[in-house]
């Protein structure tokens, strides 16, 4: 049984997982991809992020991670394929295996839009 289960591993689920961690909580955060970071990691340059001046968005996205890291966030791979609402707690399945927590965050970020 888990505190919270943090699904994304992008900015907002990293914030979570750090937020998480510091409180001593018992989590996971779940990230799909084969990188965590979110869709930061495709912008080739970030200068608008307050104290850390024109970084590219893969170097964000890796000191998002290593902080995450040194607090003690614990990042899985895995894919959620359902969540299921059990009253006082929730099962997450996953391609991985299941997790049974207190609480999900979802942080799963956005999509650009395509032109048809």
């Amino acid at each position: 049984m888990l505190d919270t289960v943090i699904i994304g591993a992008g900015p907002a689920g990293l914030a979570a997982g750090i937020y998480a961690a510091r409180a001593e909580l018992s989590h996971v955060v779940l990230e799909s991809g084969l990188m965590s970071g979110g869709q930061i990691i495709n912008t080739s340059e970030v200068d608008n992020y307050p104290g850390l001046p024109m970084k590219s968005g893969f170097e964000l996205s890796e000191s998002f991670r290593e902080h995450a890291e040194r607090l003690g966030v614990k990042v899985k791979a895995a894919t959620v394929d359902k969540i299921i609402d059990q009253g006082k707690t929730k099962l997450v399945v996953t391609d991985e295996g299941n997790y049974v927590t207190k609480a999900v965050i979802i942080a799963t970020g956005a999509d650009h839009a395509k032109l048809g």
